[in-house]
């Protein structure tokens, strides 16, 4: 038995490997074949301006106006203004589905009384935001998709990181606003934190128990390695996302 992309998706069930490979870069399509080929059925509804993973409905939700150019990029290689982002957006979502449909990892039933629920939404959105900037970067190389603005700002976010790390700085003090990764970072930690606990953003990412600083430490590495640039070229693109203190 194989799962079936439902509602507004059923039309990424048809696509085959060969077609994944030769549209997107090994991130994107990895996922989706994932997602394809497994016994799950996921439903994807698009509308509204963003997207989201419904971890209790299993629904995957994107905006229409990013879903569209990327069913007339794999039916007619039509590349929109939109598209970049759009591939992106979908690879983040489905890296949530990935997570919870075939790694079994999720915040779904994690405990809010204690970090556990935090760390399962750290966890998850950290993978996500790597994949996203992950997949615009292989977009852009191999298929020269513009990834956009937005993109583009996450990519330099996970190169500030990696910088930030080698210098032996402390990630959290680089400017949220300059830093996507970092800036996310502190959105989802206070939006989902236990009530019940004193825990801060930085014991999380102290304690090697729980995995995040490894995390985020091999996240930043994988974005870097995307890159033939030497350092201090990439130190320069992503200047004002590296932390100084």
């Amino acid at each position: 038995m194989q799962s079936k992309f439902d509602l507004d998706g059923t039309w990424m069930q048809s696509v085959d490997d060969t077609t994944l490979l030769a549209k997107f870069g090994s991130t994107t399509a990895a996922l989706w074949g994932a997602l394809r080929d497994h016994k799950a059925e996921i439903g994807i509804s698009s509308g509204g301006s963003g997207g989201g993973w419904n971890f209790s409905t299993r629904m995957l939700e994107i905006s229409t106006s990013w879903f569209n150019p990327i069913k007339e990029y794999v039916t007619n290689g039509t590349k929109a203004t939109e598209l970049g982002r759009g591939i992106a957006a979908l690879t983040h979502e489905m890296s949530h589905a990935h997570d919870q449909i075939v790694r079994k990892e999720s915040p779904w039933g994690a405990s809010k009384d204690t970090d556990a629920f935090v760390i399962a939404v750290l966890k998850t959105e950290l993978r996500a935001w790597m994949k996203e900037a992950r997949s615009a970067r292989e977009n852009h190389k191999d298929k020269s998709i513009p990834p956009g603005d937005d993109n583009n700002n996450l990519i330099k976010g996970w190169l500030g990181v990696h910088f930030t790390l080698k210098n032996g700085k402390n990630v959290l003090k680089a400017d949220v606003y300059e830093n996507p990764v970092v800036g996310r970072l502190h959105k989802y930690f206070n939006d989902n934190k236990s009530a019940k606990t004193t825990s801060t953003l930085a014991d999380l990412l102290t304690a090697s128990s729980n995995g995040l600083a490894a995390d985020l430490t091999s996240y930043a590495q994988q974005i870097r390695d995307k890159f033939t640039s030497d350092d201090t070229t990439l130190r320069q693109v992503a200047s004002a996302a590296i932390s100084s203190s």
